[in-house]
């Protein structure tokens, strides 16, 4: 039997209600069917702040009397409930707002400079449009011929672009604007599990729960053998939490406009870091002497992030991305690069250890057994053989 009427599909989940019916012009099969397939509208706003402009929150910061607070708080949590009411009180309060939507994209090129003076002259064209009453035909046709003028620099500043990107040999340039040209919306659409719609935001959030929680890897308590010895007399018994290691951990750490539990993201500890460096060294000392966290500091924010393949309906198509508090990620920094200091500097780490150390790789770690490979082959035939990298 010869079956001419199909229904091709790479993924089951993206089609449903399939229905067959019988030809009505021709001699195929009428199939009926519909797509699991989630478009954007433009009701879906995302409302975020400018962080770029963070002078008046400096300001704001630098006049509060951080030791005052610090003798009133007296223990690590409460001062780090004043300190982060304050710093949610600034943002609030000076940091503006802007709503984009969706289908807003970010600037994918920079514009030369007689393009952004053609889009001033086509600005003032139109405003002088807008509110003339006797010369309207005058300016409309200078709008008109600025309007022209700017869509034909634009396209030849975006064709500049994309050649200059094309010809990169960095192929981490290339996937980035092809990703920030493809952006997905922000937010989730309905999901689909079997036959089961998810279209509220605590049923999605439920959703997702229980899919994460299902791809979980626990840890299974297994620890590798430690054969380097150590010198006798080295150890390490505190870590430096003072205003200087603080101030460098401060300005390493990244420029992201995300924010955990605490709503206050990396970007402004960076940018107002010479007036919240002393609060902070004084917050950690605090947390070590106590030997206690602030709720806050373990609990996470999980974000789905879309995997880019696949229906975007579907949960697995999603991964998760923990967000922690930025002040927990500066403390950790200083732990962390004081910690790997003292490990490096007494050779108790193992020269197997490639991954998480500065100046190393895996792919140093496949080169060496690809290196060990040809050394042992070459043993045995005396024939020499060279690995192409």
């Amino acid at each position: 039997m010869d079956i001419l009427d199909l229904v091709v599909s790479s993924d089951e989940e993206l089609i449903r209600d399939v229905s067959v019916f019988e030809p009505l012009l021709a001699d195929h099969m009428s199939i009926s069917f519909e797509l699991n397939y989630c478009v954007a509208t433009s009701e879906c706003t995302q409302v975020t702040r400018i962080f770029s402009k963070t002078g008046n929150l400096y300001a704001f910061l630098g006049n509060v009397n951080w030791d005052f607070l610090i003798e009133l708080s007296q223990t690590s949590v409460v001062f780090w409930e004043e300190l982060l009411l304050v710093c949610q009180y600034g943002i609030d309060t000076f940091i503006p707002i802007k709503k984009r939507s969706d289908f807003s994209k970010k600037s994918l090129f920079m514009l030369n400079q007689d393009t952004l003076t053609a889009i001033a002259r086509k600005k003032v064209c139109y405003d002088s449009w807008k509110s003339s009453t006797t010369n309207r035909e005058f300016w409309k046709g200078n709008l008109k011929y600025w309007t022209k003028k700017c869509n034909s620099l634009v396209s030849r500043d975006r064709s500049n672009h994309e050649q200059s990107v094309a010809s990169n040999p960095d192929a981490n340039a290339f996937h980035s604007y092809v990703r920030k040209v493809f952006n997905r919306p922000c937010c989730i659409p309905e999901l689909r599990v079997g036959n089961v719609v998810f279209t509220e935001d605590i049923d999605k959030a439920r959703c997702f729960n229980e899919f994460f929680c299902s791809v979980f890897t626990e840890d299974n308590n297994i620890l590798p053998n430690f054969d380097v010895p150590a010198a006798a007399g080295i150890s390490i018994e505190t870590v430096d939490l003072s205003v200087f290691a603080v101030r460098n951990a401060l300005s390493a750490c990244s420029s992201s406009y995300s924010s955990g539990p605490d709503g206050v993201p990396s970007i402004v500890l960076k940018k107002c870091c010479d007036v919240l460096v002393e609060p902070l060294s004084s917050l950690f000392s605090m947390c070590f002497e106590e030997e206690i966290l602030p709720q806050d500091w373990l609990c996470a924010d999980v974000v789905p992030i879309y995997k880019g393949t696949g229906p975007i309906s579907s949960p697995n198509n999603y991964r998760p991305v923990s967000l922690t508090v930025s002040s927990c990620k500066v403390m950790e920094t200083c732990v962390k690069d004081q910690v790997l200091q003292y490990l490096l500097s007494n050779n108790l780490l193992s020269d197997h250890q490639q991954g998480f150390l500065p100046k190393r790789s895996t792919l140093k770690e496949l080169l060496q057994c690809v290196n060990e490979c040809i050394t042992s082959v070459n043993k045995i035939d005396n024939t020499p053989r060279y690995a192409r990298h």
